[in-house]
Order: structure tokens, then C-alpha cells, then sequence
């Protein structure tokens, strides 16, 4: 069984990113680039939070539990990745967590 996450941000979330893709098209082209170049910044920060939390949950077996007899079933069955999103993530995440500095203190940096 699935829990949802909530958060009272989750709400204001969609609001605000659908008001703020309304008004890409007022931006002039140097602030659009901005903008786009502030969000990848963003989605990497994101990324690399998720495979952290990924990694984590594959060291602690936290799928098991769950009746997921694996990282990959968790993934696409109780987080809602496509296949290939999931095998996209796992194979990223072996790597990260296989590299020195992630053995070290369980940090690394994608940028």
C-alpha cells in the first residue's frame, strides 16, 4: 500500500509553476535564459538529492518491506517511474555509490 506524500506546499506547488510558465512569454531573452539556466541549476541539486535518497534506500533493503522484491519494483511500482526512468536512476546510483568519494561520506556532486 502506498502513501501519499503530503505537504502543504505540495498544493501551491502546480498553482505556481502553471502561473509561472503563463508568464514565460512576457520574459525578454536574456531573462528567459536566466531562467532556464536557474532551473537545470535546480534540477541538478534535485538529482542528486533523489539518488542520494535511491542509494540510501537500496543500502537499507527499505523496498523489501514493502512487498517489492526489488530496487527496480520499487521504483516503477510504488514511485511511478517508467521502466526506463527506474533503470536510468539504479544504474546512475550503482555507479555514484561504487565511486570513492560516495564510499568516503556518501557524497558526491554531479555538476
Amino acid at each position: 500500500m502506498t502513501q501519499k506524500f503530503n505537504s502543504s506546499e505540495e498544493a501551491s506547488e502546480p498553482q505556481a509553476l502553471q502561473s509561472a510558465c503563463e508568464n514565460l512569454s512576457k520574459l525578454k531573452n536574456e531573462e528567459l535564459h536566466c531562467e532556464l539556466k536557474n532551473r537545470v541549476a535546480e534540477e541538478r541539486k534535485l538529482t542528486h538529492q533523489i539518488l542520494q535518497i535511491i542509494i540510501e534506500i537500496d543500502l537499507r533493503k527499505l523496498y523489501l518491506p514493502m512487498a517489492c522484491s526489488s530496487l527496480f519494483d520499487y521504483l516503477v511500482n510504488e514511485i511511478g517511474y517508467t521502466p526506463a526512468s527506474a533503470q536510468r536512476r539504479i544504474d546512475t546510483a550503482n555507479d555514484a555509490a561504487s565511486s570513492r568519494a560516495w564510499k568516503q561520506d556518501r557524497k558526491w556532486d554531479l555538476s
